[in-house]
């Protein structure tokens, strides 16, 4: 997990892109989160410096070996745990990408962390499968949406 100082910058460089994406279908935030991850995404580009942020629907940043990254990014009040959870909406399945990043920024946007990566087919495999409504007593959350969910203790470091 690593932790990375949000600039003036990158928050400007996110409030347009949210501006220009306007709010997705599915959206959880209604379209008030896509700041927060488009910030995660530019956390990730921080960090992958020979990488290509691309933004297609399918995945966000290519890889210099040619593999495409999708992340997903949550917002928070506090430091994440190695125990806390990454999660992806089996909705977003359908999304073509070889590999998931998973990121999540602090709600005042001055740093966030970028928790790691894991192959797509490893975390359908091996995430567990939650089901609308179930309850997940590792971190005593109802799922508001049928996902799959991972421990970032689980993911690999970029």
């Amino acid at each position: 997990m690593i932790k990375v100082d949000i600039t003036q910058d990158m928050r400007d460089k996110a409030n347009k892109m949210s501006d220009e994406m306007g709010t997705l279908k599915g959206s959880f935030m209604n379209g008030k989160g896509n700041v927060y991850g488009f910030l995660g995404e530019l956390m990730f580009m921080d960090l992958l410096k020979d990488a290509e942020h691309v933004n297609t629907y399918n995945y966000d940043i290519k890889l210099k070996d040619g593999k495409t990254l999708d992340v997903k990014t949550k917002k928070t009040t506090v430091e994440p745990k190695p125990n806390y959870e990454c999660s992806v909406s089996t909705w977003n399945l359908k999304q073509s990408c070889d590999v998931y990043g998973f990121a999540r920024v602090h709600k005042d946007m001055t740093h966030g962390w970028v928790l790691g990566t894991m192959d797509k087919d490893t975390f359908i495999n091996d995430g567990t499968h939650y089901n609308k409504g179930d309850y997940d007593p590792s971190n005593r959350y109802t799922v508001k949406s049928e996902c799959y969910s991972v421990a970032i203790e689980d993911l690999t470091s970029i």
